[in-house]
């Protein structure tokens, strides 16, 4: 109702304001205040003169009637203030302008008389004007504190409200950071560098998104909600940050940073299983440099960075922490050794398996490792083994920024940013694509990143009240992963459909009671994707009275082209199976059915690329209102169309389930059968629709109202608060997805039994484990019902699935709100005390839409669609019918406070705590808005629950100490006891939650069931973590939830557990840096640095393994940080 509302405004808006183009504040910042007498009475038509301290750019205006001034979209930096009435004193200080923030000075002039000179008016560390939640972060301070990897996201999260699990200190590359703020997803924030969208529209994800180096960023912060209405994009949290610009003065710096294994910790988990230290080499070096090319005129500004990286400690790409069955050795790997090991018959032992269980690596070692327990008991079937590959990061990358004044009314900035980050993972895991945490190391994939960043920015100053900006922008992401295939599939004696295409050898995943493990690449490691982004945008502020105008509008252009050869080289999957013999049911473990030859195929054929384009277009007005000296509201209005991605040759199609027709393999149903295709799209038959495929919801109207009250004093109490409503761009990953979208992909499902002799119409065996789908080139196959494939596999058939998305999609948007008081203590303190919540509403998810329905009377299970031989009944992600969908909702609510002193004394701080929850009933995951939830997956209301990123509590301190001068400066030990810092991050906070899952990763994705005779008491555990890493929660406590089984719920066919109901570990670290300078002269200082992460080596433990049935269930095998890191560092500057 409140779209429908606002579409009358928005429509005289529109009128009102399509001649006037504008972009955000977000890389500027503004000056207001009041000028008044020593009476208190107001002085109008008094002149105010404003100089950049660092260009000499000069901007003028006059006081209004109120005695009110303003000056907005000034470039962040440090400027002379000035100002001037006829029978006062010229009145004359410096003051200091963060981006997005209003720095507020307000004047008392005194009688005329002598100039006054006043002190350094700093940036408000008080926010008397707006209602915003959010923290700047400046250039000093991101240059001192320790950051893992030097990354600047990993200071987003140092704000109330922000939050991700620790940053790891042996992390591989650029450490990129997944972050939510306010109970938000991790696809919910925007990026934005020097004013141009940096985001991945592919992904939404902040993975592989530029990241410039810290000595090339002046500064940048995180808005976490209410921002007003020049933001916008997504409904998390708002990064903005810039680069340097060149000054009058010459300035820069040299920098190496070295890390070195021998001075590091061991991983715990390595540290038991007798594994010494893995390598971790890392060499960072670069430098900046800027100053003019003509005094205030122009201005140039450079940097390089350059890192050489080998790591072998890597959590998420280089460690890995298989399950291997006991009882496997170097010595029994023959038919009758394995047989007599694992209790089958030797002539049941199927060829294809001795061949890969005997398959070395390059480096002479099996691709699948023995047990360390060479005696298999049935006590303990599996053994966690931990793994380390090397993986290697090689990064060079480069700013060139040129700023100029052409004339006191007219400067234009231009800024390139340009990286090439080649890198081999040990462990792939690209986008989340990879195969995970058991991986076998030997399978990696080397992937080219390179990214770009360019924007050009024109400024222009109308008359004093009003200022022009004009924004041009364009980015890059480019990304491309070859697998690691060390094996092809006729090594092993297998045959696949496409070996002359794909010589690769299939990937087995292991997923039973005695392994857990994937050997070979990602099925979905083979692909390029390049995303480009064209900004144009325009900013006119205009001061009128006691108002501060801007109006807006953005225009966006993206492309996003790839190609995945998905599962072109097959996978199998083995899983334990259960045969009732005698009444008995008797488990066959996946490894035994692995000697055997038993598990299930998959194998993909299709059109593997495509083209999308993308329109974005964004309006809106923001007013900041000065009711009166005390008060000022924040009114805006935004509009946002985020337009829906059209495919170049219009290869995207839908599936209509209410105008579903089905035939039969023999007469089956030809269109219109419920498919439609895009406009543009080649397919015989197929309705088409919108380019689109579904209508692009064009009323997403924003309005946002918030206001800040002063208390006591100019800024020593101050009530703040609003509310707003926030659109969410989602990304066009439901549309990337489309590769395996029927009829442009088939996903064959073999069921192999290498016990039945061949040729068999139902069952295939290991060497030849495949179903013989058609060459890519022959794709698309007739769009019909059952599809045209079915005819090679009678009886199981290739089941139709895809990725489907629901016609009525809309944009997702989230209410927030919040009220809080923020005041000064002291000089330099400041606190502020906030609840902040928000409301999600058409948030995104997925459901499967033939999902089989249980019939409690007849104790059946019957997809509601069609039969999954016709229709896919999996729940999988990139296997069954799943249609994408903007019903779900969440809610946040929080308390949160911080205390923080700017830079004074030689101190600075900043504590922040978090108590808050976040409940919803699907979450995404960290990279990717599409995932599965183990549970009902199309009565989604079932699932509600904590999210999956929720921490309840959460304390980050950070600050930076100038140590006290132990000698006088004459004293020559000054060289060794003066001019030494500390620098700090303390993060202490709980744990994740997760779900009990009982899954075979197909046809199954549940909850597992409570036991109905357990009586253990407490199921969570309590104690130290360390003592309950084999049970951190009580297993008994749970059953399986499949059908058949005697622990079957029929109320709760998908689990009667919650989901999210038990809680990980919390978390706890302390990174210190130790800095001592070495003055040389007035201009050059040297630096020397030792950092240290995670100093007091405290061990971070992982979730426990959650899934019923395997032998990591209960059990906490890894750690989620890493250890004790030492980095030494030399920096030079001038």
């Amino acid at each position: 109702m409140l779209k429908i509302r606002l579409k009358l405004i928005f429509g005289l808006v529109l009128i009102a304001f399509s001649v006037i183009n504008g972009f955000a504040q977000g890389t500027t910042g503004q000056i207001s205040g009041i000028v008044s007498d020593s009476t208190g009475a107001v002085v109008q038509g008094a002149e105010v003169k404003l100089t950049s301290l660092d260009t000499g750019l000069l901007r003028q205006t006059v006081t209004n009637a109120d005695g009110g001034y303003s000056f907005q979209l000034l470039p962040p930096g440090r400027y002379r203030v000035e100002i001037l009435a006829e029978g006062f004193q010229t009145y004359r200080t410096e003051v200091i302008v963060n981006i997005t923030q209003t720095t507020t000075l307000n004047v008392e002039l005194s009688p005329a008389g002598i100039t006054n000179y006043l002190v350094v008016v700093e940036a408000p560390i008080v926010q008397t004007e707006t209602s915003q939640n959010g923290r700047v972060v400046t250039g000093e301070t991101l240059k001192q504190l320790p950051l893992p990897t030097r990354n600047f996201q990993q200071l987003l999260t140092l704000s109330p409200g922000a939050q991700n699990s620790l940053s790891n200190s042996t992390e591989l590359g650029r450490g990129d950071t997944t972050i939510s703020v306010n109970g938000q997803r991790t696809t919910s924030n925007s990026v934005r560098i020097n004013g141009i969208d940096a985001n991945s529209i592919g992904t939404n994800s902040t993975p592989n998104i530029a990241v410039p180096a810290t000595d090339s960023l002046q500064e940048f912060i995180v808005q976490t909600s209410l921002y007003d209405a020049s933001s916008g994009r997504n409904s998390g949290g708002n990064v903005e940050a810039i680069t340097k610009s060149g000054t009058n003065e010459y300035r820069g710096n040299v920098y190496y940073f070295l890390r070195d294994e021998s001075l590091n910790a061991n991983d715990p988990f390595l540290k038991a299983a007798s594994i010494k230290r893995p390598v971790l080499n890392r060499s960072q070096f670069g430098g900046t440099l800027g100053g003019r090319i003509v005094r205030d005129r122009a201005f140039f500004f450079v940097s390089y960075q350059g890192t050489r990286e080998k790591n072998g400690a890597s959590l998420l790409n280089s460690l890995t922490f298989p399950v291997i069955p006991t009882g496997l050795t170097d010595t029994n790997r023959t038919p009758t050794g394995l047989a007599a090991t694992f209790g089958l018959n030797p002539a049941l032992i199927s060829p294809v398996a001795v061949a890969i269980l005997n398959a070395k690596l390059p480096n002479g070692q099996f691709a699948i490792p023995s047990s360390q327990i060479p005696n298999r008991s049935a006590s303990l079937l599996g053994l966690t083994q931990p793994q380390s590959g090397i993986s290697k990061f090689r990064e060079n990358q480069a700013n060139i920024n040129g700023d100029f004044n052409f004339t006191s009314k007219h400067s234009l900035s231009a800024k390139f940013f340009i990286a090439d980050n080649p890198t081999f993972q040990a462990n792939y895991n690209f986008a989340g694509l990879g195969n995970g945490i058991n991986q076998l190391i030997g399978f990696g994939g080397d992937l080219t990143i390179k990214q770009k960043l360019y924007s050009i920015t024109d400024n222009y100053i109308v008359s004093p009240n009003i200022v022009n900006q004009l924004r041009f922008g364009f980015s890059r992401i480019r990304v491309t992963s070859v697998p690691e295939e060390p094996f092809t599939a006729s090594q092993f004696g297998m045959t696949t459909p496409f070996s002359s295409l794909y010589p690769g050898a299939p990937t087995l995943a292991f997923n039973g009671s005695d392994a857990l493990f994937s050997f070979g690449s990602s099925p979905l490691a083979d692909q390029s994707s390049r995303i480009n982004a064209y900004t144009i945008a325009d900013t006119l502020s205009w001061n009128v009275g006691n108002h501060r105008l801007r109006f807006g509008t953005e225009y966006r252009f993206s492309q996003v082209k790839f190609y995945f050869n998905a599962f072109t080289r097959g996978q199998i999957i083995f899983t334990d199976t259960v045969t009732i013999v005698g009444g008995t049911p008797v488990v066959t473990t996946a490894f035994q059915n692995f000697l055997q030859g038993i598990g299930t195929s998959l194998q993909g054929s299709g059109v593997f690329d495509r083209y999308f384009k993308v329109k974005d277009f964004n309006f809106f007005i923001q007013d900041d209102w000065k009711v009166t000296k005390r008060l000022t509201l924040n009114l805006g209005l935004r509009y946002d169309l985020f337009g829906l991605p059209s495919e170049n040759e219009g290869r995207l199609v839908n599936f209509l389930p209410s105008q579903l027709r089905v035939g039969t393999t023999t007469s089956p149903a030809a269109p219109p059968n419920g498919f439609v295709q895009a406009e543009g799209g080649k397919l015989a038959g197929v309705p088409t629709v919108e380019k689109t495929l579904v209508p692009v919801d064009k009323n997403n109207f924003a309005p946002r109202i918030g206001f800040a009250y002063r208390i006591w004093g100019d800024d020593k109490l101050v009530l703040r608060g609003g509310y707003g409503i926030y659109y969410d761009r989602f990304s066009t990953r439901y549309a990337n997805t489309q590769l395996f979208n029927f009829p442009y992909f088939a996903l064959g499902v073999g069921l192999v039994n290498s016990l039945v002799a061949q040729p068999n119409p139902i069952f295939r065996n290991l060497s030849n484990p495949f179903i013989p789908l058609p060459p890519p080139s022959q794709f698309p196959v007739a769009a019909t019902i059952p599809s045209p494939l079915s005819a090679i596999v009678p009886v199981v058939g290739v089941p139709i699935a895809g990725i489907f998305v629901d016609p009525d999609l809309q944009t997702p948007y989230v209410q927030q709100y919040s009220i809080g008081i923020q005041g000064r203590l002291f000089r330099d303190f400041v606190f502020d005390v906030s609840y902040v919540g928000n409301r999600g509403t058409h948030l995104l998810q997925v459901i499967t839409l033939n999902q089989p329905v249980y019939n409690p009377a007849t104790n059946t299970f019957t997809p509601p669609l069609a039969p999954s031989s016709i229709l896919s009944a999996n729940k999988n992600i990139t296997g069954g019918m799943q249609q994408v969908q903007t019903t779900s909702i969440s809610s946040y609510n929080s308390l949160q406070m911080s205390l923080s002193r700017r830079f004074a004394n030689g101190l600075q701080f900043l504590a922040a705590y978090t108590v808050g929850r976040s409940i919803d009933y699907y979450s995404g995951s960290a990279v990717n808005e599409l995932t599965n939830i183990p549970g009902d997956q199309f009565n989604w209301r079932t699932n509600r629950g904590p999210s999956d990123f929720n921490r309840k509590h959460r304390l980050v301190i950070s600050g930076v100490y100038d140590l006290p001068s132990l000698v006088s400066k004459s004293n020559p030990a000054k060289w060794l006891l003066n001019d030494w810092q500390l620098a700090g991050i303390a993060v202490f906070q709980t744990g994740l939650p997760f779900s009990i899952v009982d899954s075979n990763g197909t046809t199954i994705i549940q909850r597992a069931n409570f036991n109905p005779n357990f009586t253990g008491g407490q199921i969570q555990g309590s104690g130290p973590t360390s003592r309950r890493l084999n049970q951190y929660f009580n297993t008994s406590a749970f059953v399986t939830s499949r059908f058949g089984t005697a622990t079957f719920d029929p109320n709760n066919p998908f689990g009667n557990t919650p989901r999210n109901f038990l809680f990980g570990p919390g978390q706890k670290n302390v990174d210190l840096s130790f800095i001592k300078f070495f003055p040389i002269g007035e201009r050059l200082r040297a630096e020397f640095r030792a950092e240290f992460f995670n100093i007091f080596n405290w061990v971070n433990y992982a979730n426990p393994g959650n899934l019923i049935g395997t032998p990591t269930f209960g059990r906490i095998t890894s750690a989620s940080t890493g250890p004790r890191v030492v980095q030494l560092a030399f920096k030079l500057g001038f």
